[in-house]
């Protein structure tokens, strides 16, 4: 996984959202949510069956979507997070299809 590029990010997206402020409720959804991406690319690329890796990648993409919203939501649309979720959201789209 170390020269995996998508994972790499993910695990920098979570990292970088950690001390982003917000309202609680919404800060706990997205700390899960921005954890979800990286586990659930890790878990996908750890399987061997195709339809197996589509399942956890469509889900990491999930994850990004609601990360999205979620920044959106608590008005903290930082440009960096933002380029960082289009990038995990491009390469998730075509590992999944």
């Amino acid at each position: 996984m170390k020269n995996f590029r998508l994972y790499q990010i993910a695990l920098l997206f979570f990292k970088k959202c950690r001390p982003v402020p917000m309202p609680r409720h919404l800060k706990d959804q997205l700390d899960r949510a921005s954890a979800s991406i990286s586990c659930n690319i890790s878990e996908g690329y750890g399987r061997l069956a195709k339809l197996d890796k589509r399942r956890f990648y469509r889900i990491a993409l999930g994850s990004t979507r609601e990360c999205r919203t979620l920044l959106i939501l608590a008005e903290r649309e930082d440009h960096e997070l933002m380029e960082m979720l289009d990038f995990l959201a491009g390469g998730l789209y075509k590992l999944s299809r």
